[in-house]
């Protein structure tokens, strides 16, 4: 039913430009509210610094993980991985999820 609704609908959204109560007929695309990270966990390894940091940065801008992708021209799922701290990301990604972000690289790494 969802597929069929999805290939029957005639509005495409640009990432960019979807607010957080968009929706196209009967499903809303971004139901799940944006939950900053927990302060109370603990940051041990630089990768865990920025994995707080960018998902803290992702929910005060209010942007879902795909906008931020999209945005950041990297897949959603490389953004869910950073958040969770699965992956090295290289300095280059860094860089694009900082303009993405509106924030210096820098700010990424410092611990909060």
């Amino acid at each position: 039913m969802f597929l069929r609704h999805i290939l029957n609908c005639t509005t495409i959204c640009d990432a960019k430009t979807v607010d957080a109560n968009a929706s196209c007929g009967e499903y809303d695309f971004m139901s799940a509210t944006l939950k900053a990270p927990d302060p109370s966990q603990p940051l041990v390894t630089l990768r865990d610094v920025l994995a707080f940091n960018v998902r803290a940065h992702r929910v005060a801008n209010q942007m879902s993980q795909e906008q931020l992708g999209f945005a950041a021209e990297l897949d959603r799922t490389f953004i869910s991985q950073v958040e969770r701290s699965r992956i090295n990301v290289s300095l280059d990604n860094i860089e694009k999820l900082a303009l993405a972000l509106n924030v210096p690289a820098a700010k990424l790494l410092v611990r909060p």
